[in-house]
Formats: structure tokens, C-alpha cells, sequence
């Protein structure tokens, strides 16, 4: 895989600012460009950035980058459904540019296919009951946050079973 100069990620900790035009009514603005503020993020950074930076036909085939506007809506889908204590999850490409969030763990697996910004299925699947879950999401994201603190409390449940 050949990366670009990691000065042109496209995800780069933490804020930078810039001016906006060389206009002069501009020249007094400034944008800011935050960075996420939690352990997943420092984590997951460099991830984001290689599969944006992915060669077309990474997969033997036509395999496509993950695209930028997925990867963006992800980050910020992971910023929002953050809990302390959990470990990051697995970032997995599709061929097709689309990006998928994984964690394994606890006798859960909890899938989330991002397609798109606010285009997204998602799967938990609990070993234990055999049961599993299918939701198509588009605006309200909350049944996530619930199955990533289900996860949590199962792993400090395993953790407390142990001691």
C-alpha cells in the first residue's frame, strides 16, 4: 500500500486553525478544525487514515478507499457512542468504499455498516441467546449506544465473574 505524505491525512489530531481566502474580508476569519477527545480516537486515528488512503484494487479486485465522507460520519458516529472502559472497535473496508465498525467480545458481536452519512445497518448478534438484531438507521443512532454499553456491562460482568 503506498501512503501519501502524512501532512495530507485527512485525519490529523488535535485542532488546527486556518484562514479562510486570501480575500481581505476574510482575512480576519479563522476556522477551526477540532479533533475527537476520547481513547478510541488516538487509537483509531492512523486506521481512518490508511483505509482513506487505500490503492483502488486493495482487495485484488476493484476494491475502492474507504471513502472521505464515510470515514468522516464514522469518526463522528464513534464520537457520540463512546463509553469509557471499552476497547476501540475493528475498522474493516468494503470494496465498495463503505466502512464497517466491529467489536467481537463478551459472547456479543455488534456490526455497524456505515454506507453512507446517516445511511447505516447494524447487527448485534448475542452468542449466549443465539438471538441477533438487524436495524436499518438513518437520524437516531441511540440503539448503538445502548449495544456499546450492553458490551461494556457484559465485559464488567465477565470481569467481576473472574474475580
Amino acid at each position: 500500500m503506498s501512503l501519501a505524505n502524512k501532512e495530507t491525512y485527512a485525519f490529523q489530531a488535535p485542532a488546527r486553525v486556518f484562514r479562510l481566502g486570501e480575500r481581505t474580508d476574510f482575512a480576519s476569519r479563522r476556522v477551526t478544525v477540532t479533533s475527537h477527545n476520547n481513547r478510541w480516537w488516538a487509537n483509531l486515528q492512523a486506521r481512518f487514515d490508511d483505509l482513506c488512503a487505500l490503492e483502488p484494487g486493495w482487495d485484488g479486485y476493484r476494491g475502492k478507499p474507504v471513502n472521505f465522507t464515510v470515514a468522516t460520519f464514522a469518526a463522528n458516529l464513534l464520537e457520540r457512542i463512546f463509553v469509557p472502559g471499552l476497547t476501540e472497535p475493528a475498522l474493516v473496508p468494503g470494496s465498495d468504499g463503505t466502512l464497517q465498525i466491529e467489536w467481537h467480545k463478551n459472547g456479543y458481536d455488534v456490526e455497524i455498516d456505515v454506507l453512507g452519512p446517516n445511511k447505516v445497518v447494524a447487527l448485534r448478534y448475542d452468542h449466549r441467546s443465539d438471538s441477533e438484531e438487524v436495524s436499518e438507521l438513518e437520524n437516531d443512532f441511540s440503539i448503538l449506544l445502548s449495544w456499546v454499553n450492553e458490551l461494556a456491562a457484559a465485559r464488567e460482568n465477565a470481569e467481576a465473574a473472574i474475580s
